[in-house]
């Protein structure tokens, strides 16, 4: 099989064949914890004992795996975020979980290890069904076929874009003018089909079956318009590129940005509640936090007494949320005096950076002493890192509406920390930036909890800078 599925009703015997896995795999997930919990295969009396109150809860894990985009067949082929929709989607269902068996116990079960085992034990499988269920039907799940309306510099770089990401689910299919152009396709982009006359779109949409067509021309005809208002009972989704590309990279594009986006897009008034809301969670989660790693925060403190000399505690500065100045503290990581030939960025293989400080930033346990800043409430856990005011005012300078990003509190943790590597650069900062713009827009309860979890990942990994 070789075509892409298309039609509804195909689709959704895709996504009920994924579904009826799925439940399958609970099922059989709850016997396996059964099995290592009592080390002894259940019988069928203590399996259905179990299985009634667990019923309840995987109904509503069931609704948080779709709700999660884990029945989306197009982001399917997207295996590392998947991953990322399915840590997030098991770690709420634990949390329901808890809420089922202890706050609203409907049976005499309170399975903790259980629940634990469980829970693990089907992520494993969650993970393994997703995997073999893309390879079987990879040739024809579907894709979001894209045109692109307009050529300019931003949606060839889009264009590109589109083809270094094999596993978005978008596949550029066209490059279309606006009437006025001459269209010359860039070397990288050759095997993209030229449509010069966007009055001719119609006919590719139908061959090639193109549902996505995304408008990078700021200025179109009004012929043009209506021509494109015609199609849509084609079932085509229309994008203007900032959206799009928002939609593709996580990301916004901040060099197509105009101060209209921001009056359009970053509403403060709306989060007044999930401000609240965060700034509790921040307070207790970091007087939680320190009191946990405080062994660590000691081994760490005489490990690089040891190992260099210096105070233990580095003090910087740094702007925070409307450009406030505060006082930022890290365990150190340099040497002593390593500025005194003048402010630097922090570069890859730093000879300043000691033996212990090394693996203190791989694990980013340097940063554990600003969990004091989050307390006093210059910080939250989540947000943009912050920045020396000595490079904010090159940055800001360079890049275009820099200073936004202090609309909101600074964090140990972000958007940017997750998905892009540490930057040394003015180019770097940009990148971060849009990473930082897409988080003040979105940000939310679900949206920390996965930059919770990928920073986990992160530590453990010793994938810090």
């Amino acid at each position: 099989m070789s075509a892409q599925i298309s039609n509804p009703s195909s689709s959704i015997a895709f996504k009920l064949l994924l579904a009826a896995g799925d439940l399958v795999l609970l099922y059989l997930a709850l016997w396996l914890a059964l099995a290592l919990r009592y080390q002894n295969a259940p019988d069928w009396l203590t399996f259905l004992e179990h299985a009634k109150p667990f019923s309840a809860v995987y109904i509503l894990w069931l609704i948080l795996f779709y709700t999660n985009n884990l029945y989306n067949l197009i982001r399917l082929r997207d295996q590392l975020n998947i991953y990322f929709d399915l840590a997030r989607a098991l770690t709420l269902g634990a949390l329901i979980a808890v809420l089922v068996f202890y706050i609203l116990p409907t049976s005499d079960l309170t399975p903790k290890r259980l629940l634990i085992i469980d829970a693990g034990i089907l992520g494993i499988m969650l993970i393994a069904w997703r995997a073999l269920f893309t390879k079987i039907f990879s040739n024809i799940l579907p894709l979001n076929k894209v045109a692109i309306l307009g050529i300019t510099i931003r949606s060839l770089e889009l264009g590109r874009e589109l083809l270094s990401n094999k596993n978005s689910g978008y596949r550029l299919v066209a490059l279309v003018g606006d009437g006025d152009q001459k269209i010359t396709a860039p070397a990288n982009l050759k095997e993209i089909e030229i449509v010069e006359n966007p009055l001719n779109l119609l006919q590719h949409i139908k061959r090639d079956g193109i549902n996505t067509l995304v408008v990078a021309s700021d200025s179109l005809k009004q012929s043009l318009l209506n021509q494109l208002f015609e199609y849509l009972p084609l079932q085509v989704k229309f994008y203007n590129l900032p959206d799009f590309y928002e939609e593709l990279t996580d990301k916004v594009p901040v060099t197509r940005l105009n101060r209209g986006w921001f009056l359009n897009n970053i509403n403060e008034t709306d989060k007044i509640t999930y401000d609240f809301v965060k700034r509790v969670i921040d307070v207790v989660a970091s007087t939680i936090l320190l009191a946990v790693l405080s062994p660590i925060i000691l081994l760490s403190v005489l490990a690089i007494a040891i190992d260099s000399r210096g105070p233990v505690i580095y003090r910087q500065k740094r702007v925070g949320q409307k450009n406030k100045i505060f006082t930022i503290f890290k365990l150190r990581t340099m040497v002593q005096g390593a500025e005194r030939t003048g402010i630097q960025w922090t570069q890859k293989q730093d000879t300043r950076i000691t033996r212990v400080g090394y693996f203190l930033r791989k694990t980013r346990l340097d940063e554990i002493p600003q969990l004091v800043n989050v307390l006093r409430g210059e910080m939250s856990i989540i947000g943009p890192r912050p920045e020396r005011p000595e490079f904010i005012n090159e940055l800001a300078a360079r890049i275009p509406f820099y200073q936004t990003r202090h609309l909101i509190k600074p964090g140990l943790t972000g958007w940017a920390q997750v998905k892009f590597p540490y930057g040394a650069s003015v180019e770097d900062a940009k990148e971060k930036l849009q990473y930082d713009l897409y988080y003040i827009k979105h940000r939310s309860m679900l949206l920390d909890l996965s930059i919770i979890i990928r920073t986990i990942v992160t530590v453990l990994g010793f994938q810090g800078r």
